[in-house]
């Protein structure tokens, strides 16, 4: 019967021995293949990280209403390496995608350059970039390139507005005043179809003499807007830079008789 005992015990104790053994190895088995798994994730995500694409990225602060030509012109726009886990949706690095478009928010220094916040001068107002200041309505303005202040008239920059053609009951061309103090909301570059040069060649997107059409989009009373209308039919407009906190004045209208009186 004790030997019996004895037998039985000698064979329970090897059986759990080798449960244990299989055990063991399955488990051993088991962490390999986790250790193999995590590697090769963590070898993955290296990769990812380390793998680049090149995509356009602002170098400098560009504005709301700030047109994308202007800002590739100044160098606030160039291309570089991103790595491939840190690309946003709608990066890219074609420049072509963004040819007649305004930033419709701020894009800071080291931003990329997603399509979503890009759009026509048209589009501000429904991103809600441009809050009107009371009493004020938007309004847009086409001028060629003589007429404005290249590379000058950011959004929020402040200017004067003068107006030169001949005015009845005058017979003679003279420049007026036609507003002191008006706040650019937005600049955009205009494109025109094909447009015929003296010359008999034609360009895209240029006016006769080649220069480019910029467009403004204005702060103004509602009466001084209908005026800008009317005005645009009379004459030539162009804009003054301004200071800060400042009016433009001239006096009395300047004609042929004091255009040298140097008063």
């Amino acid at each position: 019967m004790l030997a019996r005992r004895v037998g039985s015990n000698g064979r329970m104790t090897v059986d759990r021995r080798r449960i244990l053994l299989v055990v063991a190895v399955v488990v051993a088995a088991l962490g390999a293949t986790l250790v193999f798994l995590y590697a090769q994730d963590a070898e993955d995500r290296a990769a990812e990280k380390y793998q680049s694409v090149k995509v356009l990225v602002a170098t400098q602060q560009i504005n709301p209403g700030e047109s994308a030509s202007d800002a590739f012109n100044s160098g606030k726009i160039l291309s570089r390496d991103v790595p491939q886990n840190e690309l946003l949706e709608g990066s890219t690095n074609d420049g072509a995608v963004f040819v007649d478009q305004v930033a419709l928010t701020t894009l800071y220094p080291g931003e990329q350059l997603v399509t979503q916040k890009f759009g026509g001068v048209g589009d501000i107002e429904a991103a809600a970039t441009l809050p009107l200041p009371d009493g004020m309505v938007g309004k847009a303005i086409v001028l060629d390139d003589s007429s404005r202040i290249s590379g000058f008239t950011r959004p929020g920059t402040r200017v004067g507005m003068l107006i030169t053609g001949t005015f009845p009951p005058a017979a003679q061309a003279e420049t007026r005043l036609l507003l002191g103090n008006v706040s650019i909301l937005a600049t955009g570059t205009v494109t025109l179809g094909q447009v015929t040069n003296p010359d008999g060649t034609t360009t895209t997107g240029t006016t006769t003499d080649g220069a480019p059409l910029s467009q403004y989009v204005l702060a103004l009373k509602p009466k001084d807007a209908a005026r800008i209308d009317l005005a645009q039919t009379l004459g030539k407009i162009s804009l003054v830079l301004l200071p800060a906190d400042s009016d433009l004045r001239i006096g009395d209208p300047i004609t042929a008789e004091n255009l040298f009186s140097g008063n």
